[in-house]
């Protein structure tokens, strides 16, 4: 899996190897494999601040018997939240049902330029999926409500508005936004 990471210069080591036995952690513990582990947020859309935290995403995959049981396990893993440190997952099912719902955060994950894991060929994989079975429509307004509810909640009271938050998670991510409705 080392050919299929990809960490952005600057990206704190420490913080980076943190990320990780995290990663492991939830593998030995949750006893899943892990689809692809990525960073969203500030760092993945180029534009990290001095008080950028690390958001690492996850697609994970159980066992097969634990699909066909009865009693179903969380379809998502999270792990605790610190200041600087962010790591949680979804199981691949509740990703594709999101995804056909029209939410474009697992094309967010899949277009990240920095990864920390990623299984062979199961990214490219999962993309050209999304984009076969991706209702363009659903996306756009997924970006167009992300827009909106972040300018009111951040662009109110404009000498108060926080650049970050308000304008630049719709717009910074142009490679997933148009992926989610090329045609």
């Amino acid at each position: 899996m080392t050919g299929n990471r990809h960490i952005a210069s600057g990206m704190d080591p420490a913080i980076v190897g943190e990320v990780d036995a995290r990663l492991d952690q939830i593998t030995r513990e949750h006893k899943v494999a892990i689809a692809f582990a990525i960073e969203t947020g500030s760092r993945a859309w180029g534009f990290p601040s001095p008080d950028s935290d690390y958001d690492c995403c996850f697609v994970f995959i159980r066992p097969k018997r634990e699909y066909l049981s009865l009693f179903r396990k969380r379809d998502v893993i999270e792990t605790p939240m610190t200041p600087i440190l962010d790591v949680n997952g979804w199981d691949l099912g509740k990703a594709l049902k999101l995804l056909l719902k029209g939410n474009a955060v697992i094309i967010e994950w899949l277009t990240s330029p920095i990864v920390y894991r990623a299984a062979d060929g199961f990214r490219p994989a999962m993309l050209n999926l999304a984009m076969e079975i991706a209702d363009r429509r659903l996306i756009q307004r997924h970006y167009i409500h992300l827009a909106l509810r972040t300018r009111k909640e951040w662009l109110g009271d404009l000498d108060q508005a926080v650049l970050k938050k308000s304008i630049l998670r719709p717009t910074a991510n142009p490679g997933a936004a148009l992926a989610a409705i090329a045609y």
